[in-house]
């Protein structure tokens, strides 16, 4: 992503708050690496959905 995609990331979260959550798998960040660094940036909560083994099995096999 690059700088100005980013902030205007930034804006739209600061504006309308996450409602997509970032997906989490055992401390690491799968999905939405560029939205926890907006939401850091805009001062907006941080959401966040812990993934089962399953899922990852699922949608991100790649990862096992």
């Amino acid at each position: 992503v690059g700088y100005l995609n980013q902030m205007a990331l930034t804006d739209a979260l600061r504006r309308d708050g996450m409602s997509t959550p970032v997906e989490v798998f055992e401390n690491s960040v799968i999905n939405g690496h560029h939205r926890v660094l907006a939401a850091l940036d805009a001062g907006v909560p941080v959401k966040f959905v812990q993934l089962t083994r399953e899922q990852i099995a699922s949608e991100h096999p790649e990862l096992l």
